[in-house]
This record gives C-alpha cells, sequence and structure tokens, in this order.
C-alpha cells in the first residue's frame, strides 16, 4: 500500500486524476478529502447547491402561436 497526495478541484461529482498517477486508473483506493476554503459555509452557496438547472432550450411552444403577447395580457386584464 502506497500514498499520493494532489490538489484538484470536484467537478459534477468527478475528480480528475493527474496524468502522473495514470497507474491508479482503474484501482480500488480509499479516498480522504481536506478542503481547505470550505464555500459551503457561505449560506448562498449552500442555496446554490440546492438549485437544479432546467434547460429549455429544446423546447417548443406552439401553444400561443399567432398571437400577440401584449394583446393577450391586455385582453385578459380588461377582461377582470
Amino acid at each position: 500500500m502506497h500514498s499520493v497526495e494532489f490538489k484538484t478541484e470536484i467537478v459534477g461529482g468527478i475528480i480528475k486524476v493527474p496524468q502522473e498517477y495514470k497507474d491508479l486508473q482503474n484501482s480500488y483506493v480509499s479516498l480522504t478529502i481536506t478542503i481547505e476554503n470550505d464555500a459551503r459555509q457561505n449560506p448562498q452557496n449552500r442555496l446554490k447547491d440546492n438549485i437544479q438547472t432546467l434547460d429549455f432550450s429544446r423546447c417548443e411552444v406552439t401553444c400561443f402561436e399567432g398571437i400577440n403577447p401584449v394583446d393577450y395580457q391586455r385582453k385578459i386584464r380588461d377582461a377582470k
């Protein structure tokens, strides 16, 4: 058994192992993590960790096709 130490970032739950330790690929290891600057102590960062990103870029909305949104809002507002 031997130990190695290096610094890296955890991105998306993935730890990248530097090339100099490529012999560790496909190995079973025991991992100890030391956090130098714990960003989780900041309440704003904890909130960001709980927010999921929704990507609507591939969504196509056709239900309001041909309707002017400003006219539609005026019609709804004036109906009340």
